[in-house]
């Protein structure tokens, strides 16, 4: 008689709590690495930053020393009278031009966002350049939709915007033109 057929059944269970071990060592070590790698990004980028404040101030320093610090603080002291001198100018200017600084500056203010500065401001004709910065795009666009709604303002205009590097702000610039017959 032929015998029948044998079949086996494997009853062992495989082990793979190794496996997972490994798995979770592998996991736990690339995100050591990444960890590792930010912090050194974050090392060489205040590095930088220290190297080129100690740059900037070394040059103040020779600049000191080349001048003297008395010569050093006139210089410093013309440069800011040349600036207010170029500001009076401004405002004399639209004085003349029958502008209503107060208004239109009140109008900016109201419009400009939360964290925005306004820089400069130069008027020619019934045209307004401003020049100034916020805290992030959309808060540029919100000041320039909120110019463009005014109703002493019209043609507002951007002439630039950009983030800058090291401060993170949006510095914009705008021209607009200031509607001489409103009434305000």
């Amino acid at each position: 008689m032929p015998m029948p057929p044998v079949i086996h059944i494997n009853l062992v269970e495989h082990d793979t709590r190794r496996e997972q071990a490994v798995a979770e060592m592998l996991v736990i070590t690339l995100l050591t690495a990444i960890v590792v790698i930010a912090m050194l990004i974050f090392y060489f980028n205040q590095v930088e930053r220290v190297s080129l404040e100690k740059r900037q101030y070394h040059q103040l320093q020779q600049e000191l020393l080349r001048y003297g610090p008395s010569q050093a603080a006139i210089n410093l002291n013309r440069d800011m009278k040349k600036q207010l001198d170029e500001k009076s100018r401004q405002v004399d200017t639209l004085k003349l031009q029958g502008m209503p600084l107060t208004i239109i500056l009140d109008d900016i203010e109201q419009a400009m966002p939360e964290g925005g500065r306004l820089v400069n401001l130069a008027a020619a004709d019934n045209k307004i350049t401003l020049k100034g910065y916020t805290s992030n795009f959309s808060s540029a666009a919100r000041l320039v939709v909120s110019l463009q709604q005014s109703p002493r303002f019209q043609d507002v205009a951007v002439l630039n915007l950009q983030r800058e590097e090291e401060s993170g702000k949006v510095m914009f610039s705008l021209e607009m033109v200031w509607k001489k017959g409103d009434k305000i």
